[in-house]
């Protein structure tokens, strides 16, 4: 299941990420290109438009400029040359009738005359008003205008006016340079988001892995509580039913003379009614938030010291505390208390013959700090990091002799927690300690 929910988590991370790679390539490509066709179309746009001067043959002719003044087709005697614009690409322009009988070329570039030729028919039969072309190794964008004025010509019977009506203008830029620029960025991007795909999936990966691993832990606490669980119940349920075999086995004798099998089942309820009730608490510790107050840590510690001390001398320990006065703090004071009571029994139950116990409290970096010391047996390295799970008892053997079901200290926990504070526990050479801190109010 957990395998099924990571691969879940692993799909939707790189496909969502993928997606979103892709359409940031893909938009920014666009763009590009976008802005790359745009400024053809900004060229093409103000190429000038060629005038027809029949005594003076094809001129350039546009904004800003007069006729005659401009650049002759190669090969007129009297053309004057003109100053490239600062943004100039290789380009030329055509007019020709409607037929695609050509009138005149402009160009600055020295091209066969049947590459012109070639060039307008083929653009003129494309039948498109822009598109592009391929000839000489280049590429070339070209646009379609209609010259809607008249032109004026001159021949041997004098001045006479041309509709403008069936000309057109055709004009051709040089894009090779672009559209390699385009190609490449695309092979860019594609080797990119290959690349990118790879290390997202790993990425995912990765992060589905991390991502799963705190569930997987809780599945495993809840398989291992759930076991836990059933042991701890199967014992007690196992000596009740061995009991009330005993009385059914000897149902004429008295009650009275069977007490001590009742007794026994008496003893094994008591036992699951404690266990019930821990977890229950357990349960409510974890989901309820409680009633957070301002309270003085100090004296809820010494109630709680008060309720454990006779029992902590009857065990023949030793008992001291180091309470700093006027520490407060903000939290459910009942559950605090239970808290501190749980690691004082812990103490105590874990202990040695004429042993001791220390209780303090401390301001530590705007922190109030409680900690637990007892002499004993300690805890082994390998075993601390699980001392607050549930169930957990240091001895391999679960014995219940001391009346423990490894409940108390995850309950402590818990309550620590959600009040918002931490809770640790160390121990070496023989001595224990448990300390939480809580933050001050």
């Amino acid at each position: 299941m957990l395998k099924k929910l990571r691969n879940k988590l692993l799909l939707v991370n790189a496909v969502t990420l993928s997606v979103l790679m892709l359409a940031a390539f893909t938009t920014v490509f666009v763009l590009t290109r976008s802005n790359a066709l745009a400024e053809v179309d900004r060229k093409l746009d103000q190429m000038p438009v060629v005038s027809l001067d029949g005594s003076n043959g094809p001129v350039l002719f546009g904004p800003g400029l007069s006729a005659n003044a401009g650049t002759r087709v190669p090969g007129d005697p009297g053309g004057q040359g003109s100053a490239l614009p600062l943004d100039y690409s290789a380009s030329f322009s055509a007019i020709l009738y409607e037929d695609s009988q050509v009138i005149a070329v402009l160009t600055r570039l020295n091209l066969p005359e049947d590459t012109y030729d070639q060039a307008i028919q083929n653009a003129w039969s494309a039948n498109k008003e822009t598109g592009s072309l391929a000839f000489e190794g280049r590429v070339w964008q070209y646009k379609v205008t209609p010259l809607n004025y008249r032109q004026v010509m001159f021949d041997d019977q004098g001045m006479h006016f041309v509709r403008g009506d069936d000309i057109y203008q055709i004009n051709f830029l040089d894009v090779t340079d672009t559209m390699s620029s385009l190609a490449s960025l695309l092979v860019t991007f594609s080797i990119a988001s290959v690349v990118m795909l790879g290390l997202l999936f790993a990425v995912s990966f990765f992060f589905a892995n991390r991502s799963i691993r705190p569930i997987e832990v809780s599945w495993n606490k809840q398989k291992q509580f759930v076991a836990d669980a059933s042991h701890e119940l199967k014992t007690p349920l196992s000596i009740i039913g061995a009991n009330v075999d005993v009385l059914q086995a000897n149902a004429e004798l008295t009650v009275g003379s069977q007490r001590k099998w009742i007794d026994y089942i008496r003893a094994e309820i008591d036992r699951m009614s404690k266990l019930i009730n821990d977890l229950l608490y357990l349960a409510h510790s974890e989901d309820s938030q409680g009633n957070p107050q301002r309270f003085d840590l100090g004296k809820l510690i010494a109630e709680a010291d008060t309720a454990m001390e006779v029992m902590i001398y009857e065990k023949g320990l030793q008992f001291s505390e180091d309470i700093a006065p006027g520490v407060y703090v903000q939290a459910d004071a009942a559950s605090i208390k239970q808290a501190v009571i749980i690691l004082l029994d812990n103490a105590m139950k874990y202990n040695m013959l004429a042993g001791w116990i220390t209780i303090s409290l401390s301001k530590d970096n705007g922190q109030a700090l409680v900690t637990v010391r007892n002499s004993g047996p300690g805890i082994p390295a390998a075993d601390l990091p699980r001392v607050f799970d549930r169930f957990y008892r240091p001895d391999a053997a679960r014995s219940t002799a001391n009346g423990s079901y490894g409940l108390g200290l995850s309950i402590a926990c818990a309550i620590i927690e959600r009040a918002g504070g931490k809770i640790s526990a160390s121990s070496a050479d023989g001595i224990t300690e448990f300390s939480f801190s809580l933050r001050l109010a």
